[in-house]
């Protein structure tokens, strides 16, 4: 079914209409959930409360102003970020910087982009939780510092340290479990 079709059947609360488009999107947002669920919440429930507040605030959908997938995948997003913040008020649980390899640029940057996309997701959920979300939004998602520090309510310097934090620990990561992660 051709998309403004389904949006206009959705916002008629045709329940078939809303199943198709659950089961068109939800593993796209099913993937974002997991993305920034950081085992704070199950991504399935995330993914639940997204899809409520799709359904309610589908009439605000503007097709001029961007793709639906766009606009749920932020839904999806900011759910997640609420979850987070109301579970974890303080981000706590940073990883040290002492806790980094001291040897960070003895990785071979070919084998850093031989990655597979699993192997990626694996280290980026071992980050801990605000550089994850850092990372996420700024290298995978394309947010600017500015807009991170709007959406997880920190300083835009804090957002940049995140992030710079966030790559010398992934690079760390790969460091240590390149054996497993090449199979070497």
């Amino acid at each position: 079914m051709e998309e403004k079709n389904l949006i206009e059947l959705c916002l008629r609360n045709d329940r078939r209409a809303q199943k198709e488009l659950v089961q068109k999107f939800a593993p796209v947002l099913l993937t974002v959930a997991r993305r920034y669920s950081f085992h704070v919440i199950d991504p399935e429930d995330i993914l639940q409360e997204s899809f409520i507040q799709i359904f309610t605030n589908l009439i605000q959908f503007d097709p001029q102003r961007g793709k639906l997938i766009s606009w749920m995948r932020q839904i999806v997003i900011n759910t997640s970020l609420k979850h987070y913040r109301n579970e974890k008020n303080k981000l706590n649980g940073f990883a040290s910087l002492d806790e980094l390899s001291d040897d960070l640029h003895s990785v071979d940057p070919e084998q850093i982009l031989n990655l597979d996309a699993e192997h990626w997701m694996q280290f980026i959920q071992n980050l801990p939780s605000p550089y994850a979300q850092v990372f996420n939004l700024s290298a995978v998602d394309g947010y600017s510092h500015e807009e991170i520090a709007v959406l997880l309510q920190i300083e835009v310097v804090t957002s940049r340290t995140y992030l710079h934090r966030a790559r010398k620990l992934l690079v760390s990561m790969i460091h240590k479990n390149k054996v497993i992660a090449y199979g070497s």
